[in-house]
């Protein structure tokens, strides 16, 4: 009997890791890394600094002016949506559990645009 397919990239997808939203510019030492730095558990302030460190990679990038506008305004949606996070959080004097629910569904997303498992 076949298994049902989960949302995201399959097991054993190795292209999922090459051909997602982030893949295309991280290695995938970088991909492996930032699963690591997933169970350290970053602060938003620290996801929101590598997300323009990329976003300063897409630009200098030699990619063509189509897909780094495309990447770029990607990145800025996210960008916004971690921003707009961050600032309800601290506006609301949010408990433990609301930034670890934040982050969980932050790390959800990401997990999803890579096609992997963090």
């Amino acid at each position: 009997m076949a298994r049902k397919k989960s949302r995201g990239a399959q097991p054993d997808n190795a292209n999922a890791v090459k051909s997602g939203f982030y893949g295309r510019l991280f290695t995938e030492e970088e991909v492996v890394e930032i699963g690591r730095l997933a169970l350290a558990e970053l602060s938003l302030d620290e996801e929101i600094s590598m997300l323009r460190v990329l976003m300063r990679r897409v630009v200098d990038s030699k990619l063509d002016a189509a897909e780094a506008c495309e990447l770029f305004g990607r990145a800025s949606g996210q960008l916004r949506r971690l921003i707009a996070t961050r600032d309800d959080l601290q506006n609301r004097g949010a408990s433990e559990e609301s930034v670890e629910s934040a982050m969980a569904a932050a790390l959800d997303e990401l997990s999803e645009e890579l096609g992997v498992e963090l």
